[in-house]
Order: C-alpha cells, then structure tokens, then sequence
C-alpha cells in the first residue's frame, strides 16, 4: 500500500547522460503548481521521449496521486545544489519533506525527475527489549542471525516470526508491540497484513471459479454497471484475471483518489473511497496499452476484483471471506473489522520516525489491502498452501500457482509472485501500510514457509527470503 511503489516508481534519475541544460526557477515554480492543481497530465507531457520511454504515462499519474495523498500539497521548495545540469531540491510538502531531482533535455524538456525521503537516521539499539528465541536448535540460531540485526535497527519495533518446515510449527518473538511497553507479539497479537490480502482476494476468486461462478477469462464489464464502458483497449477487453494478475492496464491508484466525500483522510486515506468515487474513474479512464501485455502493480484492480466477486456471489467482500476461507480454515482472528472485545490484541504500528500511527480502514477498495491477522492465523493459512484440506482447495490453490502473466522480469499467478532465491523458484507477496508490513513465502516441494509480521515500515523482504534459503537446503 503506501509503500514499495511510492518512492521506486521515479525513484532513479532518467536519461542523466543527456542533459546539457539547467532548470530554471521557472519550470520548478511550474511544476509545483500543476502538481497543486492535480494537473499530473501536463507534467508528463512537459516530460522528454525518453521520460516517457522509461515511464509510461499510467505509472506517473498513479506515482502522482500516490505522492499527493500521501504527503499533500507543496509548500515551499529550496534549492540545494547542480550537478550535472541536474539540480536538487527540498520539497516541502504538507506532510513531509522530500529531495526532488529535475533536469531538463536539449529541447527543454523534463528529462529527471524523481523524489526521495530524507534519509532519517534513528540510532540503532543496543540491545533488544525481549524476545523469547531459546537458542537451542540450529534452526533458533539461523533466525537470531537473521532477525537480532534487523530488530536492532533504529526504526524497528517488534516482530513476529511464523515458520513451517516439515508440517512443524515454529514461532519467535522479538521487540514489544507498543514502544517501552515491554511486551512480546504474541500468536493472537493482530497486525495489518496489507498487500497480502490481495492472495486472500485471488483464493477467493480460484475458488468461485470452482464454483463457476465466475471465469478468468470472463470481460469486468459483465460484473460492473451498466453505465459504465466498455474497460479495454480498442476491442481488447479487460479479463477478470488481469485485475489479480497486475496486467490490467489500470494504474496502482485511480486519478480520483483524494477526491473521496464526505473527506479526504490523509490518515486514514482509503477510509472514504467507495464504489461510487470507483465506478466514476472506471466511466473515464482512458487505456493506454493492450491488457494483458505489461505488469503495473494495481490496488486499484484487486480492490475492483473484490468489488467483482462481490457482485458475483451477492455476499459482502468481508461475508465471503469469512464463509471461504476463515471458516474452513479456523482463522479467527483474520478480519477487515475487528470485533470491540479483540481491538486490545492488535499491535500498535509506527511510521519509519517510530511515531505511532492509525490503523488504515477500507470501503471499495478492501480487498487489496484491509485484512488484518495473526501470525496464529497466518501459519493455518500457508499451511492450506502447503497441504490443501481438501480437492476444492487444492485445485483452486494449484489455479492461484498457475503463472498467468509473464513478462517485464515477472512472473505472477493469481495474487501471487514467483521470484528466484538462487537455487529456486518460491511463492510470496509482501504488504505495507503506513504503520506494518508483512512478508508471506511457501515452497510445497519443502513442506516450508515463512510469516513475518511487523509493527513498523522497516522492510522486511530480505529477511524472509534469507529464512526461506536456509529451509531449501
């Protein structure tokens, strides 16, 4: 969610080679406005070919309305130095404050362009509040290795580690689930899983196939209103498997995003985005590439998909999550809203300041990212992966699994993501709120898998996937 495609989508300079002409303060002042205005759409025209070769234009205007929800309006800038025609910047937003790169073309137009946090440096801990690894077994070693430097880090706060290897169970704590409060993670302490939903939405949506309620290869259209056009490019249509597959040709986040009523909660931003504000993109979107040709990474397409299965099943996203797979898994603590008498057991989240920070809430767009669990929860659901409790699971499961998008150095199932540790190919997905982020990866031939959950934005992709190294050999 807010997170990994916020600051990666520009965030390498473009074309540097072939600048020869510094910006001036008014092509800065000139971008600034339109960003103000939300007039994404001319900040990309004013942008060189080899810009647009290097970004396409749905991959800005979703970097655009990202940047803007999350951090608001400009301010104010400062000039900080020119290096190469390239010149940098502080920008300061109603948020936060960012570096921004600019340099022009020959031809004077925007050839770099991107924004960076400020590096934030937190001193590191000394030591760890608590933890419970009992450094005993080889596997508690290799987990400590992997885990005491990254709890140690500055920004970090508590973790909860769910691993499965040869259908045994393992759990470990580190950090507190409050700053100074002392208190391990426990199984049932809850986290936002963020973007991992979208493999809950993408179960979801194998298993109705099953059901055949609904075919991948079904056109969106005959799921949405009436109202709303034909979704494509020229004659090609949408197919309900680009919207879990990320080759939809929609962008991350629609151009109306912070246009939500009753109020725009830069908090809370998904809180106010319902099907009405969805519907009236989807009645003006204009599809720039073929679907099913290029991967962008769309909450805006699983949360439609979720919108889709809704209409599919005439249950609630939330009715058909817990009839599907928290039932007949036993996940208890796996909701979208978490019931009065539990809201003690869910974790405190805190931003990369360690400040703490709300809990995101979700309308239209929930299933890509408004699932909230327990590590507990987490191992029965990889372990449904690992060992399918029944032929409907499993071949909905063995569905999800099947690549159905290749290209642009992925490859992605349904929801999930097949990347390369070295030695082989696993399955995963990762999730970040403003406050959590989470790490899911399985290998069936190894009976493995590994659940990391966090109350803090310190990316844990890296740690997971070294875990996941050690269970291969």
């Amino acid at each position: 969610m807010k997170n990994i495609l916020l600051f990666l989508i520009l965030s390498f300079p473009i074309c540097c080679l072939a600048q020869k002409v510094s910006p001036s303060d008014s092509v800065t002042k000139e971008i600034i406005s339109l960003f103000n205005d939300e007039n994404f759409e001319q900040i990309y025209s004013d942008c060189s070919n080899d810009f647009h070769d290097a970004i396409s234009k749905s991959q800005f205007l979703a970097f655009c309305v990202q940047l803007k929800f999350s951090e608001g309006k400009i301010k104010k800038y400062f000039f900080l130095r020119s290096e190469s025609a390239v010149e940098q910047y502080d920008i300061v937003f109603e948020k936060d404050t960012l570096n921004m790169w600019l340099g022009l073309s020959k031809k004077k137009k925007i050839a770099t362009l991107f924004f960076k946090p400020h590096e934030i440096k937190i001193a590191d801990k000394t030591e760890i509040s608590s933890y419970d690894n009992p450094l005993k077994s080889k596997l508690d070693f290799v987990v400590d290795s992997i885990m005491r430097p990254y709890i140690l880090r500055g920004s970090s706060v508590g973790a909860i580690i769910g691993i499965i290897k040869n259908d045994q169970n393992f759990i470990y704590r580190y950090g507190e689930t409050k700053r100074g409060n002392k208190t391990l993670p426990d199984t049932n302490t809850i986290f936002e899983i963020a973007s991992i939903s979208k493999t809950f939405t993408s179960l979801l949506l194998s298993l109705e196939v099953q059901k055949n309620k609904i075919n991948l290869n079904d056109p969106i259209n005959k799921f949405l209103p009436s109202s709303v056009p034909f979704q494509g490019f020229h004659s090609k249509p949408v197919l309900i498997k680009y919207l879990a597959n990320h080759s939809s040709g929609l962008p991350g986040l629609p151009s109306n995003f912070s246009n939500q009523k009753p109020f725009y909660d830069n908090d809370n931003p998904y809180k106010n985005y319902g099907k009405q504000e969805m519907y009236s993109f989807l009645k003006t979107y204009k599809y720039s590439i073929e679907p099913g040709k290029k991967y962008e990474y769309s909450n805006f397409a699983v949360g439609l998909l979720g919108n889709i299965l809704e209409k599919a099943t005439d249950l609630t996203f939330e009715q058909l999550l817990e009839k599907e797979i928290c039932k007949p898994l036993n996940l208890t603590n796996t909701r979208l809203k978490i019931a009065s008498e539990k809201e003690k057991q869910i974790a405190q989240g805190y931003n990369s300041k360690r400040e703490a920070v709300h809990l995101w809430d979700f309308k239209a767009l929930a299933a890509a990212g408004g699932i909230r669990s327990t590590i507990n929860d987490m191992v029965k659901y990889a372990k449904a992966y690992l060992k399918p409790p029944n032929e409907q699971y499993r071949l909905a499961i063995e569905l999800c699994e099947k690549i159905s998008f290749e290209g642009d150095s992925k490859k992605v199932g349904l929801g999930w993501h097949l990347i390369n540790t070295g030695s082989k190919n696993i399955y995963f997905h990762n999730g970040q709120t403003s406050g959590f982020v989470s790490f899911i990866s399985y290998d069936r031939e190894k009976k493995s898998a590994v659940i990391i959950l966090v109350n803090s934005i310190t990316l844990v992709d890296k740690e997971g996937v070294e875990l996941m190294k050690y269970l291969e050999k």
